[in-house]
């Protein structure tokens, strides 16, 4: 910084005729330190053709006798500016200020440049520019040697030049506003020269383009789905030179989950959406799945902190190790700017992709069925094909496969058209993921009278489209049935249940002389027998008999089967087995001959019986309960006897019934409550022998002495089928209240002529009805008895009610005056009680008394002292006995 001073002669003489000029022509204040400080600071020789400019620029003046020059001119590199590029760099400011020089007075001039500051700046000090705040030093200006000469006073220009730096960042900020305060400070006599402050408002234009887009890079483009969880991390770039001005916050949403969208709405309140739509489709594009290919990923949040060009975040990517067998996957990594940010509205965000690799190899596919040949008498059969994937393995499709079956092949032995009814071609469809389809076609043999050999079809399927995937195929054996006429019998018709183990003979007879082989198989069992095999009698392993080609009609072929009924509990009455000759080369068993046994039943109709436990943690069943016990568990058990029924049994439980002794319900006069309210049922499964329930049965802890009551439990016929007869037992609630008399004191002792004692009384349970106590002193003599303000008597009574039976009532013991010298002794007697009314007739009690002897011997005299004269004075004195003798009484004076 430097400052200039024009002083030359040449300017104080022209400054000189201005002022002529200037009085002659403006007789008022005007202000000229713009045009002429200005003016001041170029070369004399362009002063002439400027003055005039200068001086056509003012106002007409008014009348006044002196010039004031107030204003400042703030100059820019030279120019008069209120703009700045922020690319300008370093600009020169400079400040002139005009003023006269008066005679003899001394002028000190100082300026001050105060950058920023206002409330109204935008451009901040330090960041958008830089200046160093200062004053510059006072110029002192001695006053004129002489007096104004004919042109007036002497102008003085007085220039102060700064430095303003502007910062050339790359933020995208807008134009900002800087306010640059200008202080000019004169001291001296010239009241023309006073203090002066002026504002400059200077726009710096920013330079710098908004972003228009952020770009986000996942590290690592790909990831075998055999992998570790492991942190991917994700950069937020801004795109281009330019950065923000403030925090811009990238939300990124990793897959196409649109359940992860809702869960970042439902974060920031519910309604806040973000740059794309509330309804976005992010990841649509995707062919990994969220939660199926790779974990589910929380949404999550990148700051691009202001003035930066990047900034980082990171998730945790688990790919799952599926079994599929599928190409490469994508996943999307998007990202989303608030529409609420308005510098975010032009702003795009582009996001990448990560790649997930399989590691499967192709699977194959095996077709089988369900049925694995078929009589020709058989008719018309759905038959089941089942395609596997990968049989034995784990692999598994990424998508859905369609396997095309056709049913017969050209060389089977059996002729599609001849031996079965045509078959179409149908599709089984594989889902994505899943281990097998199946399919169903319908396969119709045609039942020839042939007997021939077993005759096979070829079941085949294709996979196009979808690479090189095998598919092996299955077949189904179509058999021959036809059979002689045969007969079987078997000499036992009937076997009882119980019998054990028993030999069965049975002969099968040809009917007719054969053609051919035959070889039967001997069975017992149909399943439309009602005796069931392996259930109703044990497993018997099958027989077989043999005719040879031509052997003649009549011919017979005997083996034995051992059966052994099951002796089970069930009663279940008399079921038939049936004894079968099937074709034993025909899968379908088709039955050329058959004969009938019946087992015999020897189980009776089961009858019912109930048993109760109120006590579970102790041993054996308990059917009683305490009235004080609370609430407790009741266990009740329907047990059948001696057999069982073979299916189940509803029965209906029920705790109470009209006339018990014991009352339920809730209120006055009621022994107990239940929950749940009966009655329940219980189901006996079909061959168990018992069921039970519980019930919270709470006794009513009353206050009354009344005998111990019961309850009936009651089993009774629920399913109406009439075989459940009603079954009863009791539970016992046992009372645990006794009439009787609460008093108050153990035992009592009195002194006797007035001395008392007192006690209460009241009854132990509550009675039914008003109850009259009676008490009685056992020596009327010694002590009698009172309450309240009654007269002391040997007896006395006390009325209670069902209210206040509980009530204590006092009643006081009084000793008597016998007047018998007995000191330190004392008399034992007691008081009895004995009650009526209200259920305490003859209840009785007694209270211990002792009444303790107050009398102490010695003499009563009339005087307590005497005087006598000397020589015959006399004196008279009278004595007595202090309480009377058991016996004569010697006194010696």
């Amino acid at each position: 910084m430097h400052e200039r001073i024009g002083e030359e002669n040449a300017a104080m003489n022209m400054n000189k005729i201005f002022k002529k000029i200037f009085k002659r022509i403006f007789p008022m204040n005007v202000s000229l330190a713009r045009p002429l400080a200005d003016l001041m600071s170029r070369p004399l020789g362009l002063l002439a053709g400027a003055c005039a400019a200068a001086l056509l620029a003012f106002a007409p003046p008014a009348a006044a006798d002196d010039v004031s020059f107030d204003p400042m001119l703030l100059l820019i590199d030279g120019e008069e500016v209120d703009t700045i590029s922020e690319g300008a760099g370093s600009k020169s400011l400079h400040v002139s200020v005009l003023f006269k020089e008066e005679d003899d007075e001394e002028v000190i001039v100082m300026v001050h440049f105060m950058m920023g500051g206002s409330s109204v700046d935008t451009a901040t000090k330090g960041v958008d520019y830089h200046h160093m705040d200062n004053a510059q030093p006072g110029i002192r200006y001695p006053g004129r040697e002489h007096p104004v000469g004919p042109l007036g006073p002497v102008f003085k220009t007085f220039k102060v030049e700064r430095t303003l730096t502007i910062v050339d960042d790359n933020l995208h900020e807008g134009n900002e506003q800087l306010t640059i305060r200008i202080t000019r400070q004169c001291t001296g006599a010239n009241s023309s020269c006073d203090s002066h402050t002026e504002e400059r408002k200077i726009t710096i234009i920013d330079n710098d383009p908004a972003p228009t887009g952020i770009t986000l890079t996942a590290a690592g483009e790909s990831i075998a789905e055999s992998a570790a969880a492991s942190a991917v991390t994700v950069t937020a770039a801004v795109d281009g030179a330019s950065r923000f001005n403030h925090d811009h916050v990238v939300r990124v949403a990793i897959g196409a989950s649109d359940l992860e969208r809702g869960r970042v709405r439902s974060f920031f309140g519910g309604g806040l959406c973000w740059r794309t739509p509330c309804d976005d489709n992010l990841g649509s594009g995707d062919t990994a799945i969220e939660g199926f290919d790779y974990g589910t990923v929380d949404d999550f949040f990148i700051t691009i902190p202001a003035g930066a060009d990047s900034a980082t975040g990171s998730f945790t990517l688990r790919p799952i190790n599926d079994i599929l067998y599928e190409n490469s996957k994508t996943l999307s990594v998007s990202g989303m700017l608030s529409v609420l940010l308005a510098s975010s509205a032009s702003v795009t965000v582009t996001g990448d992709t990560i790649t997930l690799t399989s590691d499967e190899a192709v699977p194959q596919v095996a077709l089988t069925t369900d049925t694995s040949s078929l009589a020709e008498h058989a008719g018309a059969k759905v038959v089941t094909v089942t395609a596997e994937v990968d049989p034995g393995g784990v692999k598994r499709f990424d998508d859905e496969r369609t396997v095309t079956v056709a049913v017969g092949n050209s060389g089977d032995a059996a002729v599609e058209g001849t031996d079965y009814a045509t078959v179409d071609d149908f599709a089984i469809v594989i889902p994505r993921g899943a281990s097998s389809a199946t399919g169903t076609f319908t396969l119709t043999p045609r039942n020839e009278t042939l007997y021939e050999a077993t005759e096979a079809l070829g079941i085949t399927g294709t996979i196009s489209g979808f690479g090189p995937v095998a598919v092996t195929g299955t077949g189904i054996a179509i058999v021959n049935d036809d059979s002689p006429s045969l007969t079987l019998s078997v000499d036992t018709t009937a076997i009882a249940e119980h019998a054990g183990l028993k030999t069965v003979t049975v002969t099968v007879t040809a009917n007719e002389t054969l053609s051919d082989d035959v070889e039967l198989g001997i069975r017992a069992g149909l399943a439309s027998d009602a005796a069931v095999r392996g259930t109703d009698y044990a497993l018997v392993d099958d027989l077989t008999v043999f005719f040879p080609s031509a052997t003649p009609s009549g011919t017979s072929r005997t083996v034995t089967k051992v059966l052994k009924p099951t002796d089970d509990l069930l009663h279940e009455g008399d079921e038939k087995l049936t004894i079968f000759a099937y074709r034993s080369d025909v899968p379908a068993m088709h039955v050329a001959a058959q004969a009938e046994i019946t087992i015999t039943e020897n189980d009776p109709v089961p009858t019912v019986a109930v048993a109760v436990d109120t006590d579970s943690l102790t041993e054996g069943a308990q059917s009683s309960v305490a009235e004080n016990s609370g609430s407790i568990l009741v266990t009740v058990t329907a047990t059948l006897s001696p057999s069982r029924f073979t299916d189940g049994r509803a029965v209906l439980v029920e705790l109470g019934r009209s006339g018990d002794t014991a009352i339920k319900g809730r209120g006055k006069g009621k022994d107990y409550r239940v929950y749940p309210a009966s009655p329940a049922l219980v189901q006996i499964p079909a061959g168990e022998a018992s069921a039970s329930t519980t019930f919270s049965l709470t006794p009513m802890n009353d206050s009354l002495d009344e005998p111990d009551e019961t309850l009936t439990v009651v089993l009774s016929d629920a399913d109406g089928k009439g075989t459940i007869e009603e079954a009863t037992t009791t539970i016992t609630i046992i009372d645990d209240d006794t009439a009787g008399f609460t008093l108050s004191e153990s035992a009592l002792t009195v002194t006797e002529a007035s001395g008392t004692g007192s006690f209460s009384v009241a009854l132990a349970a509550q009675p039914t009805g008003n109850v009259t106590v009676t008490l009685a002193s056992g020596d009327g003599d010694a002590a009698k008895l009172h309450s309240g303000g009654a007269a002391p008597a040997q007896s006395m009574t006390l009325r209670f009610t069902a209210s206040n039976w509980s009530s204590a009532q006092a009643v006081t013991l009084t000793g008597q005056d016998d007047e018998v010298e007995n000191v330190g002794s004392s008399r034992a007697t007691s008081i009895a009680l004995s009650a009526s009314g209200g259920g305490y007739d003859s209840v009785t009690g007694s209270l211990p008394a002792t009444v303790v002897d107050n009398e102490s011997p010695g003499f009563l005299l009339s005087t307590t002292a005497l005087t006598v004269a000397v020589a015959s004075g006399s004196a008279d004195v009278t004595l007595a006995l202090a309480s009377a003798p058991s016996g004569d009484v010697t006194v010696a004076l």
